[in-house]
């Protein structure tokens, strides 16, 4: 199996995405949280999308369906997606997201779980260092 495919094998075993706009991006990024039910399911391809890719620019597509996202990761300079479908999300966290983050700044992508109802950030490699994507754009 491809590191590619790989990656997006882990990384689909998210079931819900979150959308945080900053307030101040001088100070802090947004960012977009894949959710997984268990917090160490999305941990090997997130650290193979660091290791793999970590000197590429990546651009994010947000496909909206009616109850659900798909995302695809574009990794710009090898030409390669990885696609994470059926996405759970909160349609006006996304909709604040779209209204106040423009699509050409950047944010990070992490991965996450909820633990008693609330978010905890996946730890990943050490040091951590998360993924930063370029902008993103909705179909």
């Amino acid at each position: 199996m491809k590191t590619i495919e790989k990656i997006e094998q882990s990384l689909n075993n998210a079931n819900e995405i979150q959308f945080f706009p900053t307030p101040n991006y001088e100070k802090e990024p947004a960012v977009i949280v894949l959710i997984f039910k268990n917090p160490d399911d999305g941990v090997i391809g997130y650290n193979l999308l660091l290791d793999k890719y970590k000197d590429e620019n990546f651009s994010l597509f947000i496909y909206q369906k009616d109850n659900k996202v798909d995302i695809s990761i574009f990794i710009e300079e090898k030409g390669e997606v990885i696609l994470i479908k059926d996405l759970n999300l909160n349609k006006a966290e996304l909709q604040d997201f779209l209204n106040n983050e423009p699509k050409e700044r950047r944010f990070v992508l992490a991965i996450g779980a909820i633990s008693n109802g609330k978010l905890v950030l996946t730890a990943t490699n050490e040091p951590f260092s998360p993924i930063l994507v370029n902008g993103y754009n909705t179909r």
